[in-house]
C-alpha cells in the first residue's frame, strides 16, 4: 500500500506510473482522496529480500543531553533544512536571499532577527555579475560593514547567460534527475565549507 497527503490534479497523473515502478509494494494505493486499485497483492504478502528500515537506538538517549533546534535566522530559517522563499515577482525576493547571506557572512541580524554566523554562497541566475556587485556593495553599506569584511565568509555566483544552469531535470516517467549543474553546486558547497572549518581551526 501506498499513502500519500492529498493530491492536486497536477500530481494525480504521477500516481499510476509510481505504482508501476513499485509492483512490490502490491497492488493497491491510497491517498486522502479514496483508495485506487491497480492490480492484486498486498505488500503484506510480498516476499521481497528488501533491507529493512533503520531503526533509532534508543538504548542510550537517556544519557544524552539534546539541545533545542538551531536556526540559520531565528524561528525563521532552520539550520539543515532546505527553506522555500515565496513571493510574486518584484516584493525582492531575490535582495532578500543576498542580504540574507551577507549577514550570516558577517555575523548580523537579518531585519532586526538573530542569524548564525557561518560562510554563506549566494547563487543566481538572474543577475549578472555586475548587478550583485552593485547589490552587495549597497547591501554593505545599509548594514555598516566592509565588502572586504565578508569576502572570506561570503560567496556569490551567477549562473545568468549559462546555458543548462538548470539543478535538475524530470524523466517521462516523473522521476528526478540530478545535472551537472548540481554536482557543481555540491563541489562548490564542499569547498567552501572546508574553507571555512580550515579558517576556523587556525582561528580566523
Amino acid at each position: 500500500m501506498l499513502i500519500w497527503p492529498r493530491t492536486t490534479r497536477s500530481m494525480r497523473r504521477y500516481e499510476r506510473p509510481s505504482a508501476w515502478r513499485f509492483p512490490e509494494v502490491g497492488a493497491f494505493a491510497k491517498n486522502s482522496d479514496g483508495i485506487s486499485s491497480w492490480g492484486q497483492g498486498d505488500w503484506s504478502n510480498n516476499h521481497s529480500q528488501a533491507s529493512p528500515l533503520p531503526l533509532v537506538d534508543l538504548s542510550n538517549w537517556s544519557a544524552l543531553t539534546i539541545g533545542p533546534k538551531t536556526f540559520l535566522m531565528e524561528n525563521f530559517i532552520p539550520a539543515q533544512e532546505l527553506t522555500l522563499i515565496t513571493g510574486a515577482g518584484g516584493v525582492n525576493k531575490s535582495t532578500f536571499g543576498q542580504q540574507l547571506a551577507t549577514c550570516v557572512a558577517a555575523g548580523l541580524p537579518m531585519l532586526g532577527v538573530p542569524t548564525q554566523q557561518g560562510a554563506a554562497l549566494y547563487v543566481t541566475a538572474e543577475d549578472d555579475e555586475a548587478w550583485l556587485r552593485w547589490m552587495q556593495v549597497h547591501i554593505c553599506s545599509a548594514l555598516r560593514v566592509s565588502v572586504d569584511s565578508v569576502k572570506d565568509t561570503l560567496c556569490l555566483s551567477s549562473l545568468r547567460g549559462h546555458l543548462n544552469n538548470e539543478l535538475a531535470l524530470f524523466d517521462y516517467d516523473g522521476s528526478i534527475q540530478a545535472t551537472p549543474t548540481f554536482e557543481a553546486l555540491r563541489t562548490t558547497v564542499s569547498t567552501i565549507l572546508h574553507t571555512a572549518r580550515g579558517a576556523h581551526h587556525r582561528g580566523l
